[in-house]
């Protein structure tokens, strides 16, 4: 890591384009962003587009408050003013994969992938970590390395928090201490996954 480029303990929510709806909404309260989901397969996304980062560590806290299979979670990077962005999430069930969503559509960078360092169901508390730097990503949860991918689509953009839920329609999660950082010349990443088209 390098120079510290941003970083938020969600005393307010400054920045962060909240919203309500039928199917659930995002908030920021007791220095966390929750978002919760009420809907069978809906999903809330909440991002801030006030800075574009292009090579950088990103990190945070995810806290699952309510969970069950089917459920994921986590960080989208590289948003656009379109919306697109790539997606790292873990789920309910102790898995983890990368997605990248497009005007056109979604696409699975990995398949979903099972490790222990991951804490599964609720409440838990994962820490997520994603380097990137140009076309190359490595995600990793509680410091231990999960995925690593490479593409080309997107080049820079803002963050943000997603949440899914799978057919149960139930999901509380909140983030906390986010930050940002610059890379150092040597974290260069190398990736060992290539990018998988959804079944």
């Amino acid at each position: 890591m390098g120079e510290l480029l941003f970083a938020d303990t969600f005393d307010d929510d400054a920045g962060w384009r909240l919203n309500q709806s039928d199917s659930g909404g995002s908030s920021v309260a007791g220095g966390r962003l929750s978002l919760t989901v009420r809907r069978p397969r809906a999903f809330q996304l909440v991002t801030r587009l006030d800075a574009s980062y292009t090579d950088f560590l990103v990190e945070v806290d995810i806290h699952t408050e309510l969970c069950s299979p089917g459920d994921e979670f986590g960080i989208v990077l590289r948003v656009n003013a379109l919306g697109e962005h790539y997606r790292f999430v873990i789920a309910c069930d102790g898995t983890a994969r990368a997605s990248r969503v497009l005007e056109e559509g979604s696409r699975a960078l990995t398949w979903p992938i099972a490790n222990p360092a991951i804490l599964p169901s609720s409440p838990a508390r994962n820490h997520l970590t994603v380097l990137a730097r140009g076309d190359t990503f490595r995600f990793l949860v509680n410091d231990v390395e999960l995925l690593a991918v490479r593409d080309v689509s997107l080049a820079s953009g803002g963050l943000g928090f997603v949440a899914r839920a799978g057919s149960g329609g139930q999901v509380s999660v909140a983030f906390d201490d986010l930050a940002v950082y610059a890379l150092t010349a040597d974290s260069s990443p190398t990736p060992t996954l290539a990018p998988t088209p959804l079944p």
